[in-house]
């Protein structure tokens, strides 16, 4: 018994240190002004994304505003987009549904005027995630709709079947078991 807890211990520990060693490398990333900015960017959102987006959402905030403002003053447009879904997901992960939704739908004009289907397809389907969270159906229902849509011309089969799914979780919300069953099996 003591040797397992003495081992289990120990994996702990080498997991902390190699979590801690990438967090320290993603930093010194974003932190080298001679290397490319979407290096620089990359590097950023991944440090919000798996060291800071679950467990501290305050610091991830931070990061994520970072992230925008140095998107905007470079001029970096599908940056731009992307630090506003990474502030989206942030939002979302603190519960703030409301800063969510306005963050997605920043982005979403933003992808619109690239004309970019990919961003474009992503928010809508982020947009559908946040009303659905926020309990309002009937507008996560439609950018759930629009979202298959653009992942269907696309030919992003996943996207499409996620967003499927998602309409059955709406229907299935709202106690429509018939009809959730016949976008479940869809998707």
């Amino acid at each position: 018994m003591r040797l397992r807890l003495t081992f289990i211990i120990s994996i702990l520990f080498i997991s902390h240190c190699i979590s801690q060693n990438e967090k320290d490398s993603l930093q010194t990333i974003w932190s080298n002004t001679s290397l490319e900015d979407t290096t620089r960017l990359n590097a950023l959102n991944a440090l919000i994304n798996d060291h800071y987006l679950r467990y501290n959402t305050d610091s991830a905030l931070v990061l994520g505003n970072k992230m925008l403002q140095y998107a905007k003053e470079n001029n970096d447009e599908k940056y731009e987009i992307e630090s506003l879904i990474t502030l989206g997901y942030i939002y979302r992960s603190s519960s703030d549904n409301k800063k969510a939704i306005e963050s997605y739908s920043k982005g979403l004009k933003k992808a619109t005027h690239l004309n970019d289907s990919i961003l474009i397809a992503r928010l809508l389907y982020n947009l559908g995630d946040g009303y659905h969270q926020s309990g309002d159906y009937i507008n996560a229902f439609k950018f759930f709709q629009e979202s298959i849509k653009v992942n269907r011309l696309i030919g992003n089969r996943s996207g499409e079947s996620d967003g499927i799914n998602y309409l059955g979780n709406i229907y299935n919300n709202i106690a429509e078991w018939q009809e959730a069953e016949k976008y479940y099996l869809q998707s």
